[in-house]
């Protein structure tokens, strides 16, 4: 395994802008200072694919950037907890706002409702079957 060589100023360029999301063409045409319209798309494609330290660079900022991206998000999460929190408690007059920010909640903690639910065997209970129960507990408590 080879070491890794650093790279030159032309070369980081282009790793830098394409990393952050210009495409291959725009950021080599930037990096190097010249036109080449459509022959700066084969030239980045083939920096790329015949100097893997370019590569691995490219790789290393897109990696640092997801991570800023995630800890930038993550420094947010408190404020917009209490933001979802306050619309659950006051949500105007709308109860559907309420609704959707208890979801969204619960969602964020990890208690997103289910969409499905699996059984195995059989359902021994009707509705009404359910029903007479409720009113056997309601009459029994009456007596």
């Amino acid at each position: 395994m080879s070491a890794k060589k650093p790279l030159n100023s032309k070369q980081a360029k282009f790793a830098r802008l394409h990393a952050q999301g210009m495409s291959r063409a725009k950021a080599y045409e930037d990096a190097y200072g010249e036109k080449k319209g459509d022959n700066a798309r084969k030239l980045a494609y083939q920096l790329i694919a015949t100097n893997s330290d370019v590569s691995a660079e490219i790789e290393r900022i897109q990696e640092e950037c997801a991570e800023d991206a995630k800890a930038m998000l993550a420094g947010s999460a408190v404020e917009t907890v209490e933001i979802l929190l306050d619309l659950r408690k006051s949500g105007g007059k709308d109860d559907n706002v309420k609704l959707r920010a208890c979801d969204s909640t619960l969602d964020r903690i990890g208690l997103k409702a289910q969409e499905k639910i699996e059984h195995s065997g059989e359902v021994a209970v009707t509705l009404m079957d359910a029903l007479r129960e409720r009113r056997r507990q309601r009459d029994d408590g009456d007596a």
